[in-house]
């Protein structure tokens, strides 16, 4: 039916995509069947496709509604793939974050077993003391640091009568929360080094991470399924 044909091509002239040739065949299949009944009804052919055509309404107010239907649907699916985005972004965010985090406990626990090296004849000279200073100054992971030479107290929460052989960095951070410690006495046990800095709290973080990976997939698999199945 070229006229069929004609005015369907006509309504998605300027509409393209998947989307479009799937409503189209719709269209065009119930074009076809309602000028079928009217037929069996005994209106002639011509008849029954302007009864047809005409039932759907002025041809330009089509077009304007199947426009405002692609162009919501559109702005939808970008909007959801913007979130997905977003959600995908926050969790590589969190996870570098702890991953970083991880590596700077790291690189703590192995500057205080330097320490503990360079201190591996038990007494501090005064170069061994600016080596030492020096290992330190280098690591910003390290918010305090201090070497006792009284092993016998060796927590920060029990200060005692210990003599500090070296001390660097903010002494505020050492009972102050948020904060971890790597602890560790020399061979001899002859001195205690600490090392203090800001902890964070891996198990959130690894949640909310999960969580951001989980919302990715969902809204990103919600806007393939709208692109892949137009609203009817």
């Amino acid at each position: 039916m070229k006229q069929v044909d004609e005015f369907v091509d006509s309504i998605y002239a300027n509409v393209d995509g998947n989307e479009a040739k799937e409503l189209k065949e719709e269209m065009r299949a119930h074009l076809v069947e309602t000028v079928a009944e009217l037929k069996a009804n005994g209106k002639t052919e011509q008849e029954a496709i302007d009864i047809a055509i005409n039932r759907f309404g002025d041809q330009n107010q089509i077009k304007k509604g199947l426009f405002q239907l692609f162009k919501v649907q559109s702005k939808v699916i970008k909007n959801l793939f913007r979130m997905s985005g977003i959600a995908l972004a926050l969790g590589l965010v969190l996870l570098v974050s702890i991953l970083w985090k991880e590596y700077e406990v790291k690189t703590v626990d192995q500057t205080v077993s330097s320490v503990i090296m360079t201190i591996e004849d038990s007494s501090l000279s005064e170069q061994k003391t600016k080596q030492i200073t020096s290992l330190v100054e280098g690591k910003d992971a390290i918010e305090y640091f201090v070497v006792y030479k009284n092993p016998n107290a060796s927590a920060l929460q029990e200060e005692g009568e210990r003599e500090i052989a070296i001390e660097y960095g903010d002494t505020s951070v050492k009972h102050s929360e948020g904060y971890g410690a790597v602890v560790k006495g020399d061979h001899q046990d002859k001195y205690r080094t600490v090392a203090v800095y800001e902890s964070s709290n891996k198990t959130g973080l690894y949640s909310i991470s999960i969580g951001s990976f989980i919302v990715f997939v969902v809204l990103s698999l919600f806007a393939l399924i709208l692109r892949a199945k137009p609203s009817r």
